[in-house]
C-alpha cells in the first residue's frame, strides 16, 4: 500500500509541479479566483467497480471544500477515499450518478472518476459563444 501511496503522491506531485508553467501558458481557461489544486481522479482505483470519467474537477469543489492548502499526503488520501469519506463529503454533482447508465447502483469505494485535466478551469458554458446557446 505504501508503494501505492508513494506512487500518487508523485503523480500529484509532478502535476503541481508544472502547475505555474500550464497557468501562463492556459491563463484564460481557469478562474483567476479559485486555488489549482491536482486532483487527476476521485476515489479509489483499487475498489472501484464503475468508472467515469470527468472532463476536470469542478470549480464548485473548490469553493469551500477546504482544498487550499492542502499537502500532498493529505491531497491523496482525500482523493483515495473520496466517496466514502464522512469527513468531506463528495460534491453534490455526483449524487446524480448513484445510479450507472445500466441502472447498477454504485455507492462508497465502488467508485472511481478520472479526469482529464487534472485542474479546475472554468465552467464550459464560459467559453461557448452565445449565439451557440439556443
Amino acid at each position: 500500500m505504501r508503494i501505492l501511496n508513494d506512487n500518487l503522491e508523485n503523480l500529484v506531485t509532478g502535476i503541481g509541479a508544472t502547475t505555474a508553467s500550464v497557468l501562463a501558458e492556459f491563463k484564460g481557461i481557469f478562474d483567476p479566483d479559485l486555488p489549482i489544486v491536482p486532483i487527476p481522479f476521485f476515489g479509489s482505483l483499487q475498489t472501484a467497480q464503475v468508472i467515469t470519467v470527468g472532463l476536470n474537477p469542478s470549480g464548485g469543489e473548490m469553493r469551500g471544500r477546504n482544498w487550499a492548502g492542502v499537502d500532498t499526503a493529505t491531497a491523496c488520501a482525500r482523493l483515495t477515499s473520496y466517496f466514502s469519506s464522512a469527513d468531506f463529503p463528495p460534491h453534490p454533482w455526483f449524487a446524480r450518478w448513484e445510479r450507472a447508465p445500466n441502472e447498477t447502483p454504485y455507492h462508497g469505494e465502488d467508485r472511481h472518476h478520472p479526469t482529464v485535466s487534472s485542474r479546475q478551469t472554468r465552467r464550459i458554458q464560459h467559453f461557448i459563444e452565445p449565439s451557440i446557446e439556443t
